[in-house]
């Protein structure tokens, strides 16, 4: 039997890993209610263990074999301020969930939408003035690592990213996922 998690928000919320969503290993799951109303939002999977392993060789193999690490900084760059123009078009929608899922008014969750859309500005404007493969650390040395794992932990981080993803997806941005 194939588990599928459920949601009222309308949106996928299985596990996100090698650029599909996949059923979790473990049948547990996490329901979601709203804090102010006490109103059920979601039921997510827990990632198992080697739920996590697998989205870590994952990411592994994306960073050492995919596209992104060829990528020159004006490359990436190109493709982290496509991703900040989606992530402010859709703020409401991100403040909407997000204030769904732990209660902040929707005010203050739609602004962070737009602060994280601003960073991603920010941070996609240094990516062409550091060669975009290796940071010195305090004694010169030069080290080239993957990006990040996200172990959804928290709800609010599965409905920022799985909408996200979800976007770059339909919006066929391939040089990110």
């Amino acid at each position: 039997m194939k588990m599928v998690s459920q949601s009222d928000t309308g949106y996928e919320t299985r596990l996100f890993i090698d650029n599909g969503f996949v059923s979790a290993t473990s049948k547990e799951l996490i329901t979601v209610r709203n804090p102010f109303n006490d109103t059920f939002v979601a039921s997510v999977p827990c990632a198992s263990a080697a739920d996590v392993d697998l989205a870590v060789a994952s990411a592994k193999k994306a960073f050492y074999n995919g596209e992104w690490s060829t990528f020159s900084g004006a490359q990436r760059a190109k493709c982290l301020f496509k991703l900040a123009d989606l992530m402010e078009a859709r703020a409401a929608e991100f403040g909407r969930l997000e204030t769904l899922a732990i209660g902040t008014p929707i005010a203050i969750t739609t602004g962070q939408a737009l602060w994280c859309a601003a960073a991603i500005r920010y941070y996609a404007s240094l990516a062409d003035k550091i060669g975009g493969e290796s940071f010195p650390d305090d004694k010169d040395n030069m080290y080239k690592v993957p990006f990040l794992v996200i172990s959804k932990q928290f709800i609010k981080a599965d409905i920022y990213v799985d909408n996200t993803i979800r976007t770059i997806r339909r919006l066929r941005l391939h040089c990110l996922f």
